[in-house]
């Protein structure tokens, strides 16, 4: 988690740049840089494609966010009602497999990509516009 702190400023500039270039253009929106929502995102960027425990996101986010619960809900970041479409997958829900079609474990988060968005965003009214840029 050291590394991740250390190098928070450019891990944000590079997270940045990917949403810009990849999902901005098809209506996903970012969260507030100051929000608890960003800095998950932060961490699971740092740690994309790896199996992150939702005791160390909380951990992380307590970093910057004092006072806050364990109960982060990071499976929002997935969710299109927010226009959030972040490919983020965890335990126990049937978007929460791995990319080789395993289950993510039990009170874990990965974030599979920046450059595509979560199969659930294209379930939203709005998403014909997206799913055509993508085509």
């Amino acid at each position: 988690m050291k590394n991740i702190v250390d190098d928070y400023s450019n891990q944000v500039a590079k997270m940045k740049q990917e949403y810009e270039k990849y999902l901005k253009p098809l209506g996903i929106k970012m969260p507030k840089d100051t929000s608890i929502a960003f800095t998950w995102l932060v961490y699971l960027y740092s740690n994309i494609g790896k199996l992150i425990s939702k005791d160390d996101i909380t951990k992380f986010t307590k970093l910057y966010h004092k006072g806050i619960s364990g109960d982060q809900q990071i499976r929002h970041l997935n969710d299109p009602r927010f226009n959030w479409g972040y490919d983020v997958r965890g335990s126990g829900r049937s978007y929460g497999k791995m990319p080789d079609g395993s289950s993510v474990p039990y009170g874990y988060y990965i974030l599979v990509s920046m450059k595509k968005p979560h199969s659930r965003f294209f379930i939203r009214p709005s998403a014909k516009k997206a799913d055509k840029l993508l085509s």
